[in-house]
């Protein structure tokens, strides 16, 4: 029967602990040690989360390494950093160290590759946020007022009074997602539209008709 110890370093495929025929235990401190573990993982995260800046915590479970260590997984929490304005697809690292046999520590390297979650009315562009409003073919005609609830909680009324076509945009500058390298400069917000086209229409819709008198011409 092996003493525990023994097992634990004869199996451990990090460390480089052998036996020598007369029983002795040999550490071999000329073998390479190898690298860290390179882990690679998805971030999510809301626009709020990005627009102001802040710190994610991830929530990961460790598997036991060599045979010596827990058995059971162990959940370790790595505090993310988010800088304000991050760009979507961007990577941030953590590391890791965990003790182990023989070498002291040994680094696990998580990377973390950023995404942005849905928002219910923005979606992000580089530093520009993009909104689609839904018009009506009166209010394309007629004109409308949009009230937009921007991320820093400001209310914003944007009167629309030209007319709408399936091209027109919208732009609300200064008001979009904050450059993480100079927080003071933001993008904008882009309008774009979406007409609403009516199935059938009265033509006794006097209202609606009124829309294409010429009152120029006198009858």
């Amino acid at each position: 029967m092996y003493n525990y110890r023994h097992y634990c370093a004869f199996n451990n495929p990090i460390t480089n602990l052998f036996f020598k025929s007369n029983g002795s235990v040999v550490i071999d401190l000329k073998k390479d040690k190898g690298g860290p573990d390179i882990v690679k993982l998805p971030l999510q995260l809301t626009l709020n989360e990005i627009f102001y800046g802040s710190i994610k915590s991830v929530e990961l479970k460790r598997k036991p390494s060599t045979l010596c260590d827990s058995i059971s997984n162990k959940l370790q929490v790595l505090k993310i950093n988010i800088p304000r304005g991050f760009p979507t697809g961007g990577t941030l690292k953590s590391e890791v160290s965990k003790p182990d046999i023989g070498y002291g520590n040994v680094k696990t390297v998580y990377i973390f590759t950023t995404e942005d979650l849905p928002h219910k009315v923005f979606k992000r562009d580089n530093m520009n946020l993009i909104m689609v409003q839904k018009v009506l073919l009166k209010e394309v005609l007629l004109g409308i007022r949009i009230v937009i609830n921007t991320l820093d909680h400001k209310v914003l009324r944007v009167n629309i009074t030209e007319v709408i076509t399936q091209d027109y945009v919208k732009l609300i500058y200064n008001e979009g997602m904050p450059d993480m390298n100079d927080p003071s400069q933001r993008g904008d917000i882009i309008i774009r539209f979406e007409i609403i086209y009516p199935l059938y229409l009265p033509v006794t819709d006097d209202t609606f008709c009124e829309l294409f008198i010429d009152n120029k011409i006198n009858t």
